[in-house]
């Protein structure tokens, strides 16, 4: 039954018995978030490509806006490899290591008839280790912070740590989201929070590593004054 209102409220054509045909499978695929092949069997991979917002940080910040408008972004996950220090990070990683990325997720909750169906939309892994990759992260984490304070904690912003395994598999495709968000990966207090408060922008290079990625989006550069200091409340 609870496959039946899927469909349905997908608009995926009747009859609903038997294999999923390539409509059905596509229309679930971008519902969900999962690649439409997989579900037909085709393909090994349930990721498809993550939601680019490299050199477009607006792209995962209106998602956001667009989610919390509707009611139907419930949860914002950034994760991180698990004992990975960002602080510390060796100058020699490459930035395609799976140790240096920082993953969003975005958990949507729609109602399908008496139900709810999650799903979990992943944003492209970004290195933390690259200057303006930093940049884009910082200003999207700056936005969800933000945004959770003026929600009094309804965005459910959180910090995930995961297994260097498991961010591997996110960046290669070959897991899904779903399946590293759990309760037991709270992590209150991880070492990124230690960049967005406003007293870490007193930090020169903190500071001008964000507003080079903030400048051409808007009033949030009003966060950023000549001295590196931060103005909350303002934007």
């Amino acid at each position: 039954m609870d496959a039946a209102r899927l469909l349905l409220d997908c608009g995926c054509p009747l009859p609903l018995a038997g294999p999923l045909t390539t409509a059905q499978a596509q229309t679930l695929g971008t519902w969900l978030d999962v690649d439409p092949l997989y579900l037909l069997g085709r393909e090994d991979r349930p990721v498809p490509a993550p939601h680019p917002y490299h050199n477009a940080p607006q792209l995962l910040w209106s998602a956001v806006m667009s989610g919390v408008a509707a009611g139907t972004l419930k949860e914002v996950h950034v994760l991180k490899a698990r004992g990975i220090d960002l602080d510390r990070l060796k100058s020699w990683w490459p930035t395609d290591d799976a140790r240096v990325m920082i993953a969003v997720v975005l958990k949507l909750r729609r109602a399908l008839g008496s139900y709810e169906v999650a799903s979990y939309q992943l944003w492209e892994p970004l290195p933390w280790n690259y200057g303006k990759s930093r940049g884009e992260l910082l200003s999207v984490m700056l936005l969800l912070q933000h945004l959770d304070a003026r929600l009094r904690g309804g965005l459910f912003f959180r910090g995930v740590e995961i297994s260097v395994t498991d961010m591997q598999g996110l960046v290669d495709g070959t897991i899904h989201a779903s399946a590293v968000i759990g309760e037991g990966c709270w992590t209150p207090g991880w070492d990124l929070y230690d960049h967005l408060p406003p007293d870490a922008l007193k930090v020169p290079s903190r500071a001008r590593a964000l507003e080079s990625s903030l400048r051409h989006y808007g009033e949030w550069r009003s966060w950023i004054t000549p001295g590196g200091q931060a103005t909350p409340g303002q934007g």
